[in-house]
């Protein structure tokens, strides 16, 4: 579990810092492979089929250092775990209005909603998180800007002639 804990920290770190979604280096079910065979050298990685050439040629010793360096730590569980408080009615329902509007934005520009952002993304926005990974790098551009307008009351979702739409309040004082 450790290894595959530190794989996905490399691999969130990696995808801020290339501004890519995280599949497009490795995806989950990739991650979870490394994790669970833990190659050893780099020629082991060709047993992986869904691990591209070029990503082994570019990070396959890094991730064989983490590998390592996992497999020399003890393998423990935190002494004591702390829960997000639950989210009220209003807050359920909020976030299920940015759902609405994550699905509404990855439809346009042809993506998968849980790559945009999950609900757990949603329900940190809503607690006032500035770390919430779709207030930065390209999620912000396609969806961050647009939960902020929702979260601030200049955006908003409506239906026109049976269509849900996603848009923004016009300043009719000019």
């Amino acid at each position: 579990m450790a290894a595959l804990q530190a794989l996905a920290a490399w691999r969130e770190k990696t995808a801020i810092v290339k501004d890519k979604p995280r599949g497009w280096l490795v995806r989950d079910d990739t991650l979870l492979d490394i994790a669970r065979l833990r190659p050893q050298s780099v020629s082991d990685f060709a047993k992986i089929r869904s691990l591209r050439q070029a990503t082994v040629q570019e990070y396959g010793n890094h991730l064989l250092d983490i590998i390592r360096s996992m497999e020399k730590q003890p393998t423990h569980l935190p002494a004591t775990t702390q829960q997000p408080p639950r989210l009220n009615v209003e807050q359920q329902a909020l976030v299920d209005v940015l759902m609405a509007a994550v699905r509404l934005r990855a439809g346009a520009n042809a993506l998968n909603p849980a790559t945009l952002a999950s609900r757990k993304d949603l329900e940190q926005l809503i607690g006032g998180d500035p770390d919430s990974k779709v207030l930065h790098g390209w999620r912000k551009g396609i969806v961050g800007d647009e939960l902020l307008a929702i979260l601030n009351g200049s955006g908003f979702l409506h239906v026109v002639d049976g269509v849900l739409r996603l848009d923004r309040a016009t300043d009719d004082t000019n």
